[in-house]
């Protein structure tokens, strides 16, 4: 990371960075999925955190994800999203399953630290989403 990198992020807060992260995440990666789709499945993914915590939440969106239909795809990105947004390496921010590897050799305050972090951009990415799908007049096929 160059030093005006590292300037500019410091300029942020720690929320603004997520809305960020988020916000770009939802207009580059959804590719057929709908945004209400989406958003429902980041706020199911919160669910799951807080039941099985982030590494199951993160092992389940891994084994259900793929491309071809609805329920793959947003098990997929919401996957993507959270391997990007927490991973350390490139490795780990392209593929999910290096960072679920890596995420299960943490020492508990970053795991905690992760998870905490998870469920906040989480946060976004539905707001974000949610927003983008009444922008579009998208109802998808949640039943929300």
């Amino acid at each position: 990371m160059s030093a005006k990198e590292t300037s500019n992020k410091s300029m942020f807060t720690r929320d603004q960075r997520r809305a960020q992260f988020a916000w770009e995440f939802v207009e580059k990666n959804l590719d057929g999925l709908g945004p209400k789709d989406f958003a429902k499945a980041c706020k199911n993914a919160s669910s799951r955190i807080m039941n099985a915590g982030l590494g199951g939440a993160l092992a389940f969106a891994i084994s259900k994800s793929g491309e071809g239909n609805t329920e793959k795809m947003k098990y997929d990105r919401v996957a993507k999203a959270l391997a990007r947004h927490l991973g350390r390496t490139s490795e780990e921010k392209e593929k999910p399953r290096t960072y679920l590897g890596a995420l299960i050799k943490k020492e508990a305050m970053e795991l905690r630290a992760d998870t905490d972090e998870a469920m906040a951009v989480l946060q976004w990415l539905a707001r974000i989403a949610e927003g983008k799908a009444i922008e579009s007049g998208d109802e998808g096929s949640s039943d929300e």
